[in-house]
């Protein structure tokens, strides 16, 4: 059920987005995030709005600026198609940067920013820029860097000293995320566990032509940035060679996302040294939102791969709202956020980063199509709703309101 936020001296209270730059309205799963949270905040009747800083490298997004859904957009930079030379993108990204205290100044005063940048310079940037002016602003937590290798140590101190310190909450994606912000911010500070969210509208259509699919090889689906999660995909030809039942050996792996060709002409070979032929691996490289919800509505099973390290233990997989919205079965490992939303009643489980193990799941899904049915039938009734972004709309607006309300009163009182 919705509500409508109340205005303030005839002046209606908005959200400002400022992000780091992968694109808007077309992208990757931080489009999405971004995109849905937006319409969430839309429905309970408070304006969003986002500053692009930087350009876009999907050639989908060509306006500078628009209306997309009932939200809107501009982008900080002289163009929206990113330049292919390292100086010039570096010079888009420091005039978005330079115009964005114009942007905030001149809606300073009946706004909240919603910061989804991640331990960046552009991160520190608006933090200082929003404490300047004194201007609410929640920190996104969808990722936690620190916990990687390859953290680089300036986002490690801004994890730890400046992120949930210079603003005046957060919005984690995940328990693990929750408890740690917590035990850097102190109890007072403000969180709103926030998990994937997903429309499931937009599946209805693609959920018929499942129907009248050619079904003469199995399907095996997985979405992801390839370059960025290549391992997933390694992990995943080593699952197809381990297949032993009939429909397992017949399979078709099915990957969608970015994809650069070295990265791709590298799996191809992997899975020839795997003896997978290369027609039973498709690589697609990105697809549209309309492809992806085909691809997961004609799926056999929809892939989910994490690992035994904190990466995994922190992170909530986006593709997780788009698979529940398929109606297909999950096959995953029973690691970090995922525990709290599936169980053996709503996925397929297999031993974290156990290739052997989800070849057996694998091979015992595709092998009784009515279990598969069964799993995804009690994950639509049970699990899809927890994610619609129009159950959490209501909840989210609230807290952002809260946040703006307080902090907008302690300025009133000069504290």
């Amino acid at each position: 059920m919705s509500f409508l936020i109340p205005s303030h001296d005839n002046e209606q209270f908005r959200v400002y987005c400022v992000c780091g730059g992968v694109g808007f309205p077309f992208g990757t799963a931080t489009t999405k995030r971004i995109l849905l949270i937006g319409k969430c905040l839309a429905a309970s009747g408070v304006p969003f709005h986002l500053c692009h800083i930087g350009p876009s490298s999907f050639e989908e997004n060509k306006a500078g600026s628009g209306d997309y859904e009932g939200l809107t957009f501009e982008y900080l930079s002289p163009s929206v198609c990113r330049p292919d030379k390292t100086v010039k993108r570096a010079l888009y990204y420091l005039w978005g940067c330079m115009l964005l205290p114009l942007r905030l100044f001149q809606h300073r005063r009946n706004i909240l920013v919603y910061v989804y940048c991640l331990g960046d310079f552009i991160n520190l940037w608006v933090l200082l820029l929003c404490r300047l002016m004194r201007l609410p602003v929640v920190q996104e937590a969808c990722e936690w860097w620190p916990g990687k290798a390859d953290c680089k140590p300036f986002t490690k101190w801004m994890y730890q000293n400046i992120m949930f310190r210079w603003s005046n909450g957060a919005v984690p994606i995940s328990q693990e995320i929750q408890d740690r912000i917590r035990r850097l911010s102190g109890p007072d500070y403000q969180l709103c566990r926030m998990p994937v969210l997903v429309d499931p509208t937009e599946n209805d259509a693609r959920l018929k032509e499942r129907l009248t699919v050619d079904r003469s090889s199995p399907v095996l689906f997985w979405c992801g940035m390839v370059d960025g999660y290549k391992r997933d995909v390694i992990f995943l030809i080593d699952a197809m060679s381990e297949l032993k039942s009939p429909d397992g050996l017949n399979a078709l792996l099915r990957i969608a996302g970015p994809c650069t060709e070295n990265c791709r002409l590298e799996l191809l070979y992997y899975a020839r040294s795997k003896h997978i032929s290369s027609e039973r691996l498709d690589i697609m490289g990105f697809v549209s939102d309309t492809q992806l919800c085909t691809y997961s509505a004609q799926a056999d099973a929809l892939l989910m791969p994490l690992w035994p390290d904190d990466s995994s233990l922190t992170r909530f997989p986006t593709k997780l709202g788009q698979y529940l919205a398929s109606g297909r079965p999950i096959v995953a490992a029973q690691v970090g956020e995922v525990k709290h939303f599936l169980s053996d009643e709503t996925a397929m489980f297999y031993p974290p980063g156990d290739a052997k193990g989800l070849a057996h799941s694998l091979d015992r899904l595709l092998s009784d199509p009515a279990l598969g049915e069964r799993l995804a039938s009690r994950a639509t009734q049970e699990v899809l709703p927890r994610v619609d972004y129009r159950s959490n709309a209501s909840r989210i607006s609230k807290w952002f309101y809260q946040i703006y309300s307080k902090t907008r009163l302690a300025r009133i009182q000069g504290k």
